[in-house]
């Protein structure tokens, strides 16, 4: 092994006790595979002012090898960063991204690492920094450069719930997990096991939507997607190609998925939060405690106003009228066609580039043409809600679950302020044109049938009916229980499942061989007053299920493709080269960390059924790592000319519908007792 390979070794067991529990000190071993232990050995240039005072003694004891003890040695920093700039953050604090004052100093302790000349440098620097700054900025840091850096892009990254298990559980699991560890036998321990409504009963409305709202993968979807497309950073992380589309199509997917849902459970879809001068109707109370700070995430109760920020610890200070201002800016940029930069040149909106300027405008990226003009409306909405229980400090609480992205998701308001966010990316897009016939449609390429199809043990295959239920699954959470014993416990969730299935598409090709791509598509076909859709509100429910390319022969063709194998599910591997470390099973993991969760593949649906429509199209575009060059959500990222009323005025012959009915089978099947699929195949 060379030194450089040997100096990556090292590295990546650093990384693995930084991530093993890691709000403990690097001077505790930390337990990793079976009995192994890592154990830092350190000089006193990386004891931390807490620990100086125990002397010299206390060093030594700390570095004493232990019995199945793996030592990684550290060396001394050759450049002592000053990390002052990071006491603004207090220990005992909650980070939050969106906050800019916190952004500031994330950015400082970001360029530090990414500029690390050496893998040794890197090392010691994390080690180094690991002791004195406030660990959810450290780790969210480290997570950024772990999945950016080009000495860490093969190294597999933890699955986040598991090592911070306090923003993804109920709060009363970290004290019974403790209890667990300190008192019951291993052989006799069973999983603490959630309910799946935790937060609140059904006679709170919202909460018919929980089970998608609070869902693991969920976050830990959102939480890598902020990773990999961070909107804040050294240049060569936020610089990356149409992240400012890419921010658009994120949350577009996310709330249609979500409205979706909402249709599925009788309920109208959400609504803008664009009145910033009347209170949240919908309440919050998250239940999640904080392991630092020993503090709960803060609710909010209905009808709670918006306020003026005046959060001096924090540095924010920012009046209300600013979300009106900064939104309406940007709805003046779109509706005149050009923007301003901030060396006040007007730049064209109306062609394929504006969403890409418009989306990172939107977040404040620092890609934004204009800074100082456009504002920080995205971010600074997540701090105007995250902050509305108390937003000049008096009461010393801290910000709400929509402040941090790994919990932002849960709370009903997120989907209010991004219906907000996505109308006004909508609003550009209709000064484009309507995507032209020519565009649209393949010369030669014919679908002839579409079906979806389940194969079952018990007879014929069941098409065109996607079934749902509840699963029940396990997560071993002992790497984010600090300072207790490291045994695994276990965390029993309940969460929507559905029943595998494929794809079936017929295509005629009467021209030459050809490579072609296909897109899938699923939307409601009736509205909330159980109307049909017209095409130009049914668009925007259209969510993806699948893209990928073909090669299409002369004649007759038939494609076969299977649910589990869909690209969104991983599409974030254009940009993240990592993978996350999975628990050894023979089911298929839910969420992989690079896409959208497995189990939420297909919307709930009802026990009676609920009708939809399955859209295909082959296109002439080939599907290429990081999109194709058609726009994100083409076909229906733009509305049709006047004469297309429903969605089958918009088809051509390389296009396909096909009616599917989703039904919810409301039973509980127990994953973890090998009953995964009401049908085994």
């Amino acid at each position: 092994m060379d030194e450089k390979d040997e100096s990556k070794t090292v590295l990546y067991q650093c990384l693995d006790a930084l991530f093993t529990r890691p709000k403990e000190t690097i001077l505790k071993p930390k337990k990793s595979l079976g009995d192994r232990y890592y154990q830092f050995q350190v000089s006193d240039q990386f004891v931390s002012k807490k620990y100086q005072k125990y002397g010299s003694a206390f060093l030594e004891h700390c570095n004493k090898p232990i019995d199945n003890g793996v030592i990684i040695k550290i060396d001394d920093c050759e450049n002592v960063p000053d990390l002052r700039f990071a006491d603004d953050i207090k220990l005992e604090e909650l980070f939050s991204i969106y906050i800019p004052l916190h952004r500031k100093i994330a950015n400082k302790l970001l360029k530090i690492f990414m500029e690390c000349p050496t893998i040794k440098e890197l090392i010691s620097l994390i080690v180094y920094c690991h002791e004195r700054v406030n660990v959810y900025l450290f780790n969210w840091v480290l997570c950024i450069t772990v999945v950016n850096h080009p000495h860490t892009t093969d190294y597999a990254l933890p699955v986040v719930p598991e090592i911070f298990p306090e923003k993804f559980f109920d709060g009363k699991v970290y004290q019974q997990a403790v209890q667990s560890l300190e008192l019951i036998p291993i052989e006799d321990r069973t999983p603490i096991e959630i309910e799946l409504n935790f937060t609140a009963t059904l006679f709170e409305p919202e909460q018919r939507c929980a089970y998608f709202r609070e869902d693991i993968g969920l976050s830990f979807y959102y939480l890598i997607y902020n990773f990999a497309f961070p909107f804040s950073g050294t240049d060569e992380i936020v610089k990356k190609y149409r992240r400012g589309e890419i921010f658009y199509h994120v949350h577009q997917q996310i709330l249609a998925r979500y409205n979706f849902e909402r249709l599925c459970n009788g309920m109208h879809r959400t609504a803008r939060l664009s009145n910033f001068d009347k209170p949240i109707e919908e309440a919050y109370f998250p239940k999640l405690n904080r392991a630092v700070g020993s503090q709960n995430y803060p609710a909010r109760f209905q009808n709670t106003p918006l306020d003026d920020l005046s959060r001096e610890k924090d540095k924010l200070v920012v009046d209300r009228s600013a979300l009106s201002r900064w939104r309406d800016r940007i709805l003046e940029a779109c509706d005149r066609g050009f923007l301003i930069n901030s060396h006040n040149k007007t730049v064209d909106m109306n062609d394929d580039t504006g969403i890409d300027a418009l989306g990172n405008m939107i977040q404040s990226s620092s890609l934004s043409p204009n800074l100082d003009y456009y504002g920080d409306l995205a971010n600074m909405g997540h701090n105007f809600i995250g902050y509305c229980h108390d937003p000049d400090g008096r009461n010393l609480e801290g910000f709400g679950v929509i402040s941090d992205p790994a919990t932002a998701l849960r709370d009903p308001a997120f989907y209010r302020w991004y219906a907000l966010i996505v109308d006004i990316c909508n609003h550009h897009k209709r000064y484009l044109p309507a995507y032209t016939r020519s565009e649209l449609s393949f010369p030669g390429i014919k679908i002839t049938d579409v079906e979806t199809f389940i194969l079952t043990k018990q007879g014929s295959p069941v098409k065109n009916e996607l079934l749902t239920y509840w699963e029940k699954d396990d997560v071993n959470i002992s790497k984010g229980l600090d300072f207790s014993p490291t045994d695994p416990v276990f965390v029993r969730i309940t969460h929507l499942q559905h029943q595998k299935f494929s794809y079936k598409i017929l295509v005629e090709n009467s021209g030459s061989q050809t490579e072609a791509s296909v897109r899938i598509f699923l939307a409601p076909k009736r509205d909330e007053n159980d109307l049909q859709f017209p095409f130009d509100d049914q668009r925007e429910f259209f969510i993806e299920m699948d893209y990928f390319n073909v090669t299409l022969r002369p004649g007759s063709n038939t494609i076969v493709r299977r649910s589990s194998d869909s690209s969104i599910l991983d599409w974030l591997k254009c940009s993240v080269s990592n993978k996350f470390r999975q628990q050894q099973s023979d089911k298929p993991n839910n969420y992989t960390g690079l896409g959208w969760p497995l189990n939420l593949l297909i919307p709930k649906g009802r026990p009676s059924g609920y009708e939809c429509d399955l859209f295909v199209i082959v296109g002439k575009d080939l599907i290429k790592p990081y999109g194709s060059e058609r726009s994100l959500g083409f076909p229906f990222d733009r509305p049709a000319p006047t004469r297309i009323h429903y969605l089958s005025d918009f088809l051509c012959e390389n296009m396909f519908v096909q009616k599917v009915n989703l039904f919810f089978l409301d039973q509980v099947l127990d994953k973890t007792e090998g009953t995964a699929q009401p049908f085994p195949n």
